[in-house]
């Protein structure tokens, strides 16, 4: 699997990204978290796959009220965007589930 190559984000910026752009996709995680490490591979899949949507990261340890705002319940995750407006967020990494996630709420 390819590696991410997602530009690391802080929160200003994603809401003028996520303001700009139809379709956005947050990636939150943690350096020390293993299966945030093993999801990277997987977004990497995903960043080449889907080239309409804007792919960012974000670093809980330095936003931690991003999990308070949007109610995240473990990491990684994946939070959706679309048309300005936060849709969905996600916590299964299986390449072809997500995929078809994603797809499906971000066309």
């Amino acid at each position: 699997m390819a590696e991410i190559k997602l530009p690391e984000i802080n929160l200003q910026r994603l809401g003028e990204e996520v303001a700009s752009h139809p379709s956005v996709g947050l990636f939150v995680y943690a350096p020390t978290c293993g299966t945030c490490q093993l999801a990277k591979k997987v977004m990497g899949v995903m960043e080449g796959a889907l080239p309409g949507i804007n792919f960012f990261q974000i670093n809980l340890n330095h936003y931690p009220e991003i999990a308070a705002e949007y109610g995240i319940m473990s990491i990684p995750a994946l939070l959706l965007y679309k048309d300005g407006q936060f849709v969905e967020s996600v916590y299964r990494f299986e390449v072809m589930e997500l995929f078809e996630k994603v797809q499906e709420r971000l066309p």
